[in-house]
């Protein structure tokens, strides 16, 4: 592997997909919406009565709500039999809750946290499936495509195959035998220690920053069809790099990039709507409970 490691993913990253995943079990919640438990129904009824215990009904709509929650259960489950999985996970739990009213559960000051946890956090779910998520219009994700467009600068880009060695040697005597004729894929599939050796060394296209600096130097004084001359080393080994195509990389086209889009319109809502709801309360975190840094830029904004 010659590639670059990649960045990891910024705290905003991490914030998108929490809030995608959010929405995505939200609006399975609410609307009955997950596919595990009725996977063999071919037509959904929310309000269809699905079992009923002690002259109770628990309708369709009732099992896909608790299905969310028993998601990785049903994944181990044969299709078939999911749904009847979850209307006798949903009985059992049922009659627990049940009998656990009679002796007085529902008292424990932590169970009442939890129930009020889980009230905020359905009301947060709903509140962003119900009022933010249809804000993402077909409009909006033009608009940011024209942008993204206008932002789009075309770079160099190299298609470029290599054979990966342990030792200089080893490199020059793969340089004389391409000298003398010898064919580089047949060289890389008999030759390279790298994983690429099998696919004659191709390594697809890259782009500057995409590959360890010395690699990509070397490539990048290549014309196509020319092979290095002299054996490049990295901390991986010694390569001998032919480059195959060089080109400009193309502006994505709509298809490619609409859920990419689609989740940063949403992000940018959702960022919107909590700053201008931060900017209306008044949030005091404890110091203690800061990192030391960010308790010290508190003081200092006092």
């Amino acid at each position: 592997m010659i590639r670059s490691s990649a960045k990891k993913p910024s705290v905003l990253s991490h914030m998108r997909k929490m809030i995608i995943s959010s929405v995505v079990i939200g609006s399975a919640t609410l609307f009955g919406l997950s596919g595990a438990a009725f996977a063999q129904q071919p037509t959904f009824e929310p309000e269809a009565v699905a079992f009923t215990i002690n002259g109770v009904d628990f309708t369709n709509q009732d099992v896909s709500i608790a299905s969310v929650d028993f998601a990785e259960e049903l994944q181990r489950v044969d299709t078939a039999d999911r749904r009847a999985t979850m209307i006798n996970i949903m009985i059992d739990m049922v009659l627990l809750a049940e009998e656990a009213e009679k002796v007085n559960v529902q008292d424990a000051p932590i169970l009442k946290k939890r129930m009020e946890h889980l009230k905020r956090l359905n009301l947060r779910n709903f509140y962003v499936t119900d009022k933010i998520q249809p804000l993402v219009t077909e409009e909006l994700l033009q608009e940011q495509y024209v942008e993204r467009l206008a932002r789009f600068t075309p770079e160099d880009q190299i298609r470029a195959s290599h054979i990966l060695v342990e030792t200089e040697d080893e490199a020059k005597q793969l340089i004389t035998d391409l000298d003398g004729g010898k064919d580089f894929a047949e060289l890389a599939k008999e030759k390279s220690t790298g994983p690429s050796g099998k696919n004659g060394g191709d390594l697809g296209f890259f782009r500057k920053g995409q590959m360890v600096e010395p690699f990509y130097n070397a490539a990048v004084e290549l014309k196509a069809d020319e092979y290095s001359k002299v054996p490049v080393k990295t901390q991986f080994g010694w390569h001998v790099i032919k480059v195959i195509e060089v080109s400009q990389t193309e502006a994505p086209t709509y298809e490619a990039i609409a859920d990419q889009l689609r989740g940063q319109v949403f992000s940018n809502l959702f960022r919107a709507k909590i700053i201008s709801l931060r900017e209306n309360a008044k949030v005091e975190i404890a110091s203690d409970q800061l990192p030391e840094s960010a308790a010290e830029e508190e003081k200092k904004a006092e």
